[in-house]
């Protein structure tokens, strides 16, 4: 639910997403510190809930993350980017 209503929000369109239709939805995953979750099950629970009426057969993408305890990083969070 929270990354949908971030996602109606950035303006996405979640129910005009094609049935089985073919998308590329890649992620990155900025942690802070070395105590974080897996890259790939955080897409993946992020491709589920965008695509949970349309259904995610045809989705493909990348995920890639940066871990750091740098100021550069001040907080956690996720770059999303979606084509199709």
């Amino acid at each position: 639910m929270f990354v949908q209503q971030h996602a109606l929000e950035a303006g996405l369109k979640i129910g005009k997403l094609k049935k089985n239709g073919y998308y590329r939805l890649d992620v990155t995953c900025f942690f802070v510190g070395e105590n974080h979750g897996d890259p790939g099950n955080v897409r993946k629970g992020i491709e589920d809930s965008l695509f949970e009426v349309a259904g995610d057969k045809h989705v493909w993408g990348m995920v890639a993350f940066c871990c750091a305890s740098h100021p550069s990083i001040p907080f956690p969070g996720v770059l999303i980017i979606l084509e199709g």
